[in-house]
């Protein structure tokens, strides 16, 4: 061949994780330039079927037959290791192998001397330590893998990019900020565990507002199954236990709360929802409930009915009735009982939370009803 072939062409017998290198680095090409609509018929044209998704790396022992063969590969083990540093002799195994079993592997080709590369791995690190086997990032030193990274045919570092079930699917260059690295993941991965803890928490407070407690019960038990720590999760579960009259366990709930999360929203509200509790007589049922609206209608100057309606409302999780009631109570008489409409609602404010809408409302009115 003539010199100004590369020396890797020159090569009898190059190994089988170069040739899949030069497969996925032709991919790449494509990949990185083309939108993600077209990839799948330039993936066939360029490559065919995924690497070899049958058969296993060099140095992998084929997985044992779980009955009827239907030639599909495992899962990849959960404790599969997040961060690998990655060459030319492990490439099949570490690359290849979990991309081919529903691990996303993120080719990251650095340097030491790169400064955009001290931001961008240690991102790419973090998510791949809480993806829970789902992201793996796989570190290539261009300093010391030469070879591969030129494979790879890197021109500047940082570059990164994705291998999914063999083939390379997306790429970027450069150091992204973490937002954008999100919206990159997000179209080859489905939502990561805080995604998801995150979406669960916000279902759970809109079924705690919407009076489903039990159901807001179970959503937050399934966050601190995975997280047991999460202050959010913890003050949601105690003010369940609150709503559903189970004091004792809203305490033992508030005290597995870490010390540095005591002043978190949610956790505060929960405390304040506890002391409210534990300060506020029993409200009257359903029944007796409808009873003193027929009373206050009948006698709308009845303070004391007002008050009983109140906290019959807020007991039943009517916050914004609650605190209605209270707000009429402190217009129309508010030194009534030395002013217990207005110390009430201070406590409901602090139970329900600066970002309940209730709230807000109320303290804007209360404001006005001060300083008029």
């Amino acid at each position: 061949m003539g010199k100004g072939k590369p020396s890797l062409l020159r090569r009898p017998a190059p190994s089988r994780a170069i040739r899949c290198m030069e497969r996925l680095t032709s991919y790449a090409k494509f990949a990185m330039l083309t939108p993600m609509s077209d990839l799948p018929k330039i993936s066939d044209k360029i490559s065919g079927a995924p690497l070899d998704p049958g058969a296993p790396p060099d140095g992998v022992q084929p997985a044992a037959a779980d009955g009827a063969s239907s030639g599909a590969l495992p899962d990849a083990p959960p404790n599969i290791e997040p961060v690998v540093d990655v060459g030319i002799h492990n490439f099949a195994a570490e690359v290849l192998e979990p991309s081919q079993r529903g691990v996303l592997v993120l080719l990251d080709a650095w340097a030491q001397w790169c400064a955009p590369c001290k931001q961008l791995t240690p991102a790419l690190e973090e998510i791949a330590r809480t993806s829970q086997g789902r992201v793996r990032l796989a570190k290539v030193d261009i300093d010391k893998e030469v070879e591969l990274a030129q494979q790879m045919q890197v021109r500047s570092v940082p570059t990164v990019l994705a291998v999914k079930e063999g083939r390379v699917v997306d790429g970027f260059v450069g150091a992204l900020p973490k937002d954008e690295i999100a919206k990159f993941l997000e179209k080859h991965v489905d939502a990561l565990p805080a995604e998801k803890r995150a979406q669960t928490l916000a279902d759970a407070k809109a079924r705690f507002a919407a009076g489903s407690v039990e159901e807001a019960q179970e959503l937050f038990l399934e966050v601190l199954r995975e997280a047991p720590r999460d202050a959010a999760a913890l003050g949601g579960l105690a003010q369940c236990y609150v709503r559903q009259n189970d004091l004792a366990q809203a305490r033992e709930v508030l005290e597995m709360v870490e010390a540095a999360y005591k002043n978190h929203s949610d956790v505060a509200a929960a405390a304040a929802q506890l002391e409210l509790a534990q300060s506020t007589p029993a409200a009257p049922d359903a029944a007796n409930t409808a009873a003193l609206e027929e009373q206050l209608r009948a006698e709308p100057n009845a303070h004391e009915t007002r008050f009983q309606l109140a906290l019959a409302h807020h007991q039943a999780g009517a916050r914004a009735q609650a605190i209605e009631h209270l707000l009429q109570l402190a217009q129309a008489a508010p030194k009534w009982n030395d002013g217990a409409a207005r110390a009430q609602l201070l406590k409901l404010f602090a139970a329900y939370g600066p970002d309940d809408e209730a709230v807000k409302a109320g303290r804007r009115r209360l404001s006005t009803l001060l300083f008029r």
